[in-house]
């Protein structure tokens, strides 16, 4: 299982406040994992040490990009367009021989740290007591109970940066700041689902679970109630949905009229969200 683990550091977010963007860190075991790109925004991917990294693409592809090259174990990549349709690169490792293939898609800058770290498996002594240990950490924590993934969350978007403690079994994943359509369902006569946008801001994951930060706008003139019933998605999927305010003011009241709602779900974030709305 891929997992990516992330630092805070003393970086103002844009989005929210008390919330930091720092470099993003990916713990590779061979399977392929997606990586955003901008035109806004030179990324730089950085392999283990003492690696000699080549890219595989094709010259028509390159055509994509503005930046896609290599020194020692770095590539820097920045995509010609934010609207870059997923596709395939593979980077070998001219040292070790070992292939990392990654799926690459745009997205804008806003919506990406500008380091990703690509870390080998650590083998250190230990670390299978802690894959036994049924997802907990000192102090018996369970990081796969809704209730405490949910206070982590909404700790992480609203409490002050000095205050926030990362927890080193639930690793940040990027998002993609695109608005989500088709979020909320009206029922019981209401239309107010019609007035909400909902855009992802931060995301996590554990070793079951993700959990992902949701800012909910209402964008009508007048003030609107939201209910966690509105959320139009397979409770299969779905497994737990908390608004920080239930009451949003009207658009012109600003701040006042949005929240963030957490919500707990089984599959990853693009699949979750955006392939229902394909009807995949």
């Amino acid at each position: 299982m891929m997992k990516r683990l992330m630092r805070f550091f003393a970086l103002s977010c844009c989005l929210m406040p008390g919330m930091a963007f720092a470099d993003e860190h990916i713990n590779w075991d061979g399977t392929p994992v997606d990586i955003s790109v901008s035109s806004g925004l030179e990324r730089q991917i950085v392999f283990p040490s003492g690696s000699s990294i080549a890219i595989g693409v094709s010259g028509q592809s390159m055509a994509n990009y503005k930046t896609l090259s290599s020194v020692d174990n770095r590539v820097f990549i920045q995509a010609v367009n934010d609207d870059l349709a997923r596709e395939k690169i593979i980077f070998k490792d001219q040292v070790s021989g070992r292939n990392y293939v990654v799926y690459v898609s745009g997205v804008k800058a806003e919506g990406v740290d500008p380091i990703v770290n690509v870390h080998l498996p650590k083998k250190a002594e230990g670390m299978e007591s802690v894959k036994s240990s049924g997802s907990q950490e000192g102090g018996g924590q369970n990081i796969n109970s809704y209730p405490f993934l949910t206070r982590y969350v909404f700790q992480h978007v609203y409490s002050p940066e000095r205050l926030v403690k990362d927890h080193s079994l639930i690793n940040r994943v990027s998002v993609e700041p695109i608005a989500i359509k088709n979020l909320f369902g009206c029922f019981g006569g209401s239309v107010a689902c019609t007035s909400l946008i909902a855009t992802p801001i931060v995301s996590y994951r554990t070793d079951q679970f993700y959990a992902t930060a949701i800012e909910v706008k209402n964008i009508s003139d007048y003030a609107v109630e939201v209910d966690a019933r509105m959320i139009a998605r397979s409770p299969r999927d779905l497994l737990a949905a908390t608004f920080m305010h239930h009451r949003l003011l009207p658009a012109n009241e600003g701040k006042k009229a949005g929240t963030v709602l957490v919500m707990i779900h089984k599959r990853p974030l693009r699949e979750f969200f955006y392939d229902q709305e394909l009807g995949r």
